[in-house]
């Protein structure tokens, strides 16, 4: 999202998922394996890509605050705080709970969020723990493949899920939010530098030097937001995906 509110794409388009709506205001958008999904400024939803699966097919209506595109599902975030999901269910990624969020992530086949309190609440594929969330207060959460991490009110960061990659051997860091990828995880310190662990065999986790934001991570590569709202990414750009959007 651009600061006119508008959206911008870039890296594979096999199934149209970086075909973005091109008119209208956006307050929301994200990523899932190969689909889109974005909030509009009305509330209402839109998602493009691949859609065998139903998710790029959102509820109508509006009064929605933000998305969370997955790995063939898709889950809104109503003002209201309630949770509404769509796509795949076989691993239960559709069972939203009853809880009010204050903030909603999709991962694998895996969704968390906190609600009201900071608790962390996590649905979907528990293979391998990542939807057993440790108990506590939390500032926010993110969700990987077969992970899932979160930071504490003091910036210490917390994971749990599968250890691949070393992704649970978290950093001595102290961070203001995390990016939960396929294999790796970034995040931006509570210094304002960008910060990844895990896997990095392609330079995912080399990250640069500045000041960020938001920082993201996907499968090979990341992105992160300078301070002055500019875009740098690094890693693989075997897809485009480091061409960032002029």
């Amino acid at each position: 999202l651009d600061a006119d509110a508008a959206l911008h794409c870039g890296g594979r388009d096999a199934e149209g998922q970086t075909g973005a709506p091109q008119a209208g205001a956006f307050v929301a958008v994200s990523c899932g394996k190969l689909h889109s999904c974005a909030v509009r400024a009305d509330g209402s939803l839109v998602c493009w890509g691949e859609n065998a699966e139903g998710q790029s097919t959102p509820p109508p209506g509006g009064g929605f605050v933000d998305v969370a595109a997955g790995w063939f599902h898709s889950c809104g975030l109503r003002q209201n705080g309630s949770v509404e999901c769509w796509g795949t269910n076989d691993f239960g990624e559709l069972d939203a709970p009853q809880e009010t969020l204050a903030t909603l992530e999709a991962g694998h086949h895996v969704n968390c969020g906190l609600d009201l309190q900071g608790t962390i609440v996590c649905w979907g594929d528990n293979a391998y723990g990542q939807a057993g969330a440790p108990t506590g207060t939390f500032a926010q959460v993110t969700a990987g493949t077969y992970f899932a991490c979160a930071v504490h009110p003091d910036g210490t960061p917390e994971c749990w899920g599968y250890d691949g990659d070393q992704i649970l051997t978290e950093p001595p860091e102290l961070f203001a939010m995390l990016g939960g990828g396929i294999v790796h995880v970034c995040g931006v310190t509570q210094a304002g530098g960008a910060f990844c662990w895990g896997r990095n065999d392609h330079g995912q986790c080399a990250s640069p030097a500045g000041t960020f934001t938001h920082v993201s991570a996907g499968n090979s590569h990341s992105c992160g937001i300078l301070d002055d709202g500019s875009v740098t990414c690094w890693g693989s750009n075997v897809l485009g995906q480091l061409n960032v959007p002029g």
